[in-house]
C-alpha cells in the first residue's frame, strides 16, 4: 500500500511574452501608435490603484507596491500581501514606497511609514526593521518647502523612498526627511547619513527621492530640493559625499529637484530632474571630481509649449528607448539613435495610456515596459506595434485616411501609390511622396463598392465595381470611362468585378460575378478604339466549359498557366489556347468546399487554395489530388482569403482568425491576432496585394495591416515554468517547497504554474 507521496518541485523564472521594440524605417508616415497600452487595475485583481512602485525579481515576478497593498504577478493573477494586525509575520503596513531584491533572493520593501520589511518567497514571511525610528534621528531645522507632486506631498518624514546595494552588500536607503541610512542586511548595522546646514560635506538634503548604485560601486543620491549627491565609500569604511555644496556648477546645471538615477546600455549615468529635464554624465567621467565630468541634457524636441516636463520617473529599455513618466504630461518616449520624442497621453483609446500623472516605470526581463499611475488607472502595460502589423488611420477626422473602414481591393501602382477600394467610399488614392489621400466616387467611377483594381502597361487604371461594371481611368487625361452589361454579345456578361489580370500579351482577364470570365485586348482598345469583349461561360452540357459563372480569383503560375478559382465550381484551369477549361471539385478531387478565395504556388509546384468554409487545401496537379492543410497543421480558421510566398520561409495567410504565417513544410505555424495589432480578427476575400519589394497588405471589416515579413521577428526570450500555487484540499500551501511529503489520506492536491 502507498503511504507517502513525494513530489519535487522546481521554481523557475516567469516569463512576459513581448516581441522586440525595433525600429525600422516605414513608407508609411500616418501609422497608428507604435506601441499598445494594457490596463490592469483593481479589476484585475490589483488591490490599489496608485502604483508607487515596481519590480522583477529574480523567479520572474512582477511586484507592484500600491497605497493599499504590497501585490505578486504572475502575469495572469495577483496574490496580495497586506498587513495582518494579529501576524507579526505579515508585512509592516500597506503603503508600499519603494522595493528591491537582494543579492540573496531576498526582496526589501520600504513604506510609508518608515519600516523596512524583509520578505523571504521561501516561507512568505516578512521581518520587519524600523530603521528611520525617532531615536536614531538628529534633532535639526526642517529645510524649506516645496510644492511637491501629490505623491511626493503625502510622505512622511520617515517614509522609506528608495533602496539600493552597494558591492559590499550593504542597503543604501533613502527617506523622505530623514537623510539616507546605510544598513547591513545581515549583522543589522546602520550608519545615518543627514543633511546639515553648515556642513558643505553633509548630503545637501533629507529629502530623499533615488539612490542608485552605478556599475562602478558609486552611491548616487537624488534629492528633492538639493539636487544631486555623489557618494564615495573609501577602504578605510570612510564615506565621502560630493554635492552642490563643494562643486556648485555642475550639480547645479542638474537642478536641484532629482526624481530619477539610471543607467543607459553604455553605463553613462542618466539624471532626471523634475523640472529641467534629463541629463546624461558620461560614462568614463564619474569617477573624476565633478568639475570634470561631462555632462550634456538631452534634447527631448518637446514642443514650445512643453513648458515643464514635470519628470517623475525614467527607464530605459534595450532598444535605445527611454522611457519617461511625467506628472501630468503623459509619458514620453526618446530613442536616442533617431533623437525623437513621442508624447503619449490618456485618452478615449481604449488603447491609450490610461492616465498622464505617472508614479512608476520598469522595464522587465523581456522588454516589456510597466507603468505606474495614480487615482483608479493602476498599471499601464505597453506592448509594441513596431515588429508587428502596421495600420493606416481610418475614418480620421483630419482626412488623412482611409475614408471607409471596409476594405475589399488594394493594388500598388508603377509609381508605388496605393490604391484602396473600399465598401462605401469608392476608390481611395494614396501618394506615399506626399502623404496626402485622394478619394475617387460615384462621379467619377459610377459605384461606391470596389471589388478589384489593376494597371495596364501603359500605366492606366482598371477599376472593377459591385454593381456598375468596369471603369477605365486614364490617369493622363484623368478621365473616366464605364463599361457594363449589355444586350450587345461583345459586352460583359454581368456588372460585380470581382478579379482581373493582365497577361504578357496585354489582354486583360475578367472575372465577374455571375458572368463568368471575360477578356478584353488591350492593343485593339488602344489602337483601333474596339471595345470588345470575348466571354466564358458555364454551359452544362459542356465538359469543358468553365464550371461556374462565378469567377473569384485569377492565379497565373510559374509555367504561365492559367487558374481560375470560382464561388461553388472549385478550381478551373484554363488552357488559353484551345480554350478548354479542365474542373477540379470537392466531388471528384476531396477538395472540402467549392468556393475558392485564393490560389498560390507553393515552392514544390503544387497549389496552396485558399477556400471559403474549407480552410486552407494544397492541390497536386499531377496527382489532382486535394490535401487539408488545416488538420494536418492545426490551423484554426474556416475561410483564408489572401496567401501569399515571402521568399524567406512561408506562407502568409489572412484568415476569418486573424493571419497566419505557415513554415514551408506546412507542418508549424504562427497565429497573430488583435495584440499584435490587426485591425480585426476578420479578413476579407480579395482584399490582399504583395508589392515587389515584399511589402505585404491584407485588408479587413476595419482597416488594413501592412507589414515586411522580413521585419517579423518571432521573440526569442524563453520564458521558463513555475509553480505559482499547489493547493491541500483546496487550501493553498504557503511559501516556495523543493519537496512536499503528503500522508496516504491526503489524496486531493492540485498545483498551478
Amino acid at each position: 500500500m502507498i503511504k507517502k507521496i513525494s513530489i519535487l518541485i522546481s521554481y523557475f523564472t516567469i516569463g512576459f511574452l513581448i516581441c522586440s521594440f525595433q525600429v525600422s524605417a516605414q513608407n508609411l508616415k500616418m501609422t497608428s501608435s507604435d506601441f499598445r497600452f494594457l490596463k490592469i487595475g483593481i479589476e484585475e485583481g490589483l488591490s490599489q490603484s496608485t502604483v508607487l512602485s515596481i519590480l522583477q525579481d529574480q523567479r520572474g515576478y512582477l511586484w507592484f507596491g500600491t497605497a493599499n497593498g504590497l501585490n505578486r504577478f504572475d502575469g495572469y493573477e495577483f496574490v496580495v500581501y497586506n498587513n495582518i494586525t494579529d501576524d507579526s509575520s505579515s508585512i509592516s503596513d500597506n503603503e508600499i514606497t519603494s522595493l528591491y531584491e537582494d543579492n540573496d533572493g531576498f526582496i526589501w520593501i520600504g513604506t510609508a511609514k518608515g519600516i523596512l520589511n524583509k520578505f523571504n518567497p521561501k516561507t512568505e514571511t516578512f521581518k520587519h526593521f524600523d530603521i528611520a525610528s525617532s531615536s536614531d534621528w538628529y534633532l535639526i531645522d526642517e529645510e524649506k518647502f516645496y510644492n511637491y507632486p501629490l505623491t511626493l506631498s503625502r510622505n512622511q518624514n520617515s517614509t522609506i523612498t528608495a533602496i539600493d546595494q552597494d558591492i559590499d552588500g550593504n542597503l543604501w536607503i533613502g527617506t523622505w526627511g530623514k537623510g539616507l541610512i546605510k544598513f547591513h542586511p545581515k549583522t543589522h548595522q546602520k550608519k545615518y547619513l543627514y543633511h546639515f546646514p553648515n556642513r558643505i560635506n553633509s548630503l545637501s538634503s533629507n529629502k530623499i527621492v533615488k539612490v542608485f548604485v552605478d556599475s562602478k560601486g558609486i552611491i548616487w543620491v537624488g534629492t528633492f530640493g538639493g539636487g544631486l549627491n555623489k557618494i564615495i565609500n573609501t577602504e578605510n569604511s570612510q564615506i565621502k559625499i560630493f554635492n552642490k555644496n563643494i562643486y556648485p556648477e555642475n550639480f547645479l546645471k542638474i537642478g536641484e529637484k532629482i526624481t530619477s538615477i539610471s543607467e543607459d546600455s553604455e553605463n553613462n549615468l542618466i539624471v532626471a530632474e523634475y523640472s529641467n529635464g534629463i541629463f546624461k554624465i558620461a560614462s568614463a567621467t564619474k569617477e573624476f571630481s565633478p568639475n570634470r565630468w561631462e555632462i550634456v541634457q538631452i534634447d527631448l524636441h518637446l514642443e514650445q509649449n512643453f513648458n515643464s516636463p514635470n519628470i517623475m520617473a525614467v527607464c530605459s529599455d534595450n532598444y535605445n528607448n527611454l522611457w519617461i513618466g511625467t506628472y501630468g504630461n503623459g509619458l514620453l518616449c526618446y530613442n536616442e539613435k533617431l533623437k525623437t520624442t513621442i508624447q503619449y497621453l490618456a485618452t478615449q483609446d481604449p488603447n491609450s495610456l490610461s492616465e498622464n500623472e505617472i508614479q512608476s516605470i520598469y522595464v522587465d526581463n523581456s522588454n516589456i515596459v510597466w507603468v505606474g499611475t495614480q487615482l483608479g488607472k493602476g498599471i499601464n502595460k505597453i506592448e509594441s506595434n513596431k515588429n508587428n502589423f502596421k495600420t493606416i488611420p481610418v475614418l480620421s477626422s483630419e482626412g488623412k485616411s482611409i475614408n471607409d473602414n471596409i476594405i475589399w481591393s488594394i493594388f500598388e501602382d508603377s509609381d508605388k501609390n496605393l490604391w484602396i477600394g473600399t465598401y462605401r467610399g469608392g476608390l481611395n488614392k494614396i501618394d506615399f511622396s506626399t502623404n496626402e489621400f485622394k478619394y475617387f466616387g460615384i462621379n467619377e467611377i459610377g459605384d461606391f463598392h470596389i471589388r478589384s483594381i489593376i494597371e495596364d502597361y501603359k500605366g492606366n487604371l482598371w477599376i472593377g465595381t459591385f454593381s456598375n461594371g468596369l471603369t477605365f481611368f486614364d490617369r493622363n487625361k484623368n478621365t473616366f470611362t464605364n463599361f457594363k452589361m449589355s444586350e450587345s454579345n461583345k459586352s460583359l456578361k454581368s456588372n460585380q468585378i470581382q478579379s482581373m489580370f493582365i497577361d504578357e500579351d496585354s489582354t486583360l482577364y475578367i472575372g465577374t460575378f455571375g458572368g463568368g470570365l471575360s477578356q478584353l485586348t488591350l492593343k485593339d482598345f488602344y489602337n483601333k478604339s474596339i471595345i470588345e469583349f470575348t466571354t466564358y461561360q458555364h454551359n452544362p452540357s459542356d465538359i469543358f466549359s468553365i464550371s461556374d459563372d462565378r469567377v473569384y480569383s485569377i492565379y497565373v503560375d510559374k509555367k504561365n498557366e492559367f487558374w481560375l478559382g470560382t464561388h461553388g465550381g472549385g478550381i478551373n484551369h484554363f488552357d488559353r489556347r484551345t480554350k478548354i477549361f479542365t474542373n477540379y471539385k470537392s466531388d471528384n478531387n476531396f477538395l472540402n468546399d467549392n468556393r475558392i478565395m485564393k490560389i498560390t504556388e507553393a515552392k514544390d509546384g503544387k497549389f496552396l487554395v485558399g477556400t471559403f468554409g474549407g480552410g486552407l487545401n494544397l492541390f497536386d496537379p499531377k496527382l489532382k489530388t486535394f490535401t487539408n492543410i488545416n488538420k494536418k497543421s492545426g490551423i484554426d480558421c474556416n475561410d483564408v482569403y489572401g496567401i501569399f510566398d515571402d521568399n524567406i520561409s512561408g506562407y502568409w495567410l489572412s484568415t476569418n482568425n486573424g493571419i497566419y504565417k505557415l513554415e514551408y513544410d506546412l507542418k508549424s505555424f504562427v497565429r497573430y491576432g488583435l495584440l499584435d495589432g490587426l485591425q480585426s480578427l476578420e479578413f476579407n476575400g480579395g482584399s490582399s496585394f504583395q508589392t515587389k519589394s515584399g511589402i505585404i497588405y491584407f485588408g479587413g471589416i476595419n482597416g488594413i495591416n501592412y507589414f515586411d515579413p522580413k521585419e517579423i521577428k518571432i521573440d526569442k526570450y524563453i520564458a521558463p515554468i513555475v509553480i505559482t500555487k499547489i493547493k491541500l484540499f483546496d487550501k493553498v500551501i504557503k511559501g516556495e517547497k523543493k519537496e512536499l511529503i503528503f500522508e496516504k489520506d491526503q489524496n486531493y492536491f492540485s498545483f498551478e504554474f
